[in-house]
């Protein structure tokens, strides 16, 4: 599989945006790699008015629904974006996509897939 394009809006606050955070960190895929793949947009609480604010200009339009969401870029012309809003649906898809880069996180077979999703 080649590695799409993809952009992941996610509120570090937040715990299951915590959760893709840390696996990122976890996997350990290099810099080079990842930077040319996915754009992290972080989000923050703005106290003043009690809303989710981008940290980042431009500010990116960010998928309706919940956090985190991962916007998957269509390859081809034609074809439609994907949008992810799980965080265990991302972290499955990035762990498929980046198969061959970093640290394997899930396990090679079924027994071992079953022994870690018991400990996500």
């Amino acid at each position: 599989m080649t590695v799409p394009s993809m952009t992941l809006f996610t509120w570090p606050e937040g715990l299951f945006p915590r959760r893709v955070t840390l696996y990122l960190k976890a996997k350990n895929i290099p810099p080079h790699i990842l930077d040319a793949h996915l754009k992290i947009v972080d989000y923050k609480l703005d106290l003043s008015t009690g809303g989710i604010v981008s940290v980042h200009e431009p500010v990116p339009e960010k998928p309706a629904g919940s956090w985190p969401c991962m916007v998957v870029h269509a390859a081809e012309p034609g074809e439609q974006d994907v949008v992810i809003h799980e965080s265990m649906s991302i972290l499955e898809y990035l762990e498929d996509v980046f198969h061959d880069h970093g640290r394997a996180l899930s396990g090679s077979d079924a027994r071992a897939r079953a022994h870690d999703s018991y400990y996500k």
